[in-house]
């Protein structure tokens, strides 16, 4: 469950990447170069779309990289306490099933 989030937080810099660059934050980002935009909306639109670049840089492959390995501990998890169940075997912290004799 936990992993889902990880992708969902990762997902979501990409479309307001996205929605930035089609509305044409790439042109608006000349104040990175030192020139002033022309109107107030145009140093918004760059400002958003180079903060959210990095953004898309920096946090979006360490979410979707912690969100893969956790969906992988999840399932080896899973599969551990379904084999244990299945073995009748009683799995450290009192979870799975209890040992019979």
């Amino acid at each position: 469950m936990r992993s889902r989030w990880l992708f969902v937080g990762a997902a979501l810099p990409i479309l307001l990447f996205v929605l930035l660059h089609v509305a044409g934050g790439r042109g608006a980002v000349s104040l990175l170069s030192g020139t002033l935009p022309p109107d107030e909306l145009t140093l918004l639109l760059g400002l958003g779309y180079a903060l959210s670049w990095f953004v898309l840089v920096l946090a979006t492959p360490i979410l979707a990289l912690a969100g893969g390995l956790s969906a992988l501990v999840d399932a080896l998890l899973r599969r551990r306490r379904r084999v244990a169940a299945a073995d009748g075997h009683a799995l450290p912290g009192g979870r799975g099933v209890a040992s019979a004799p």
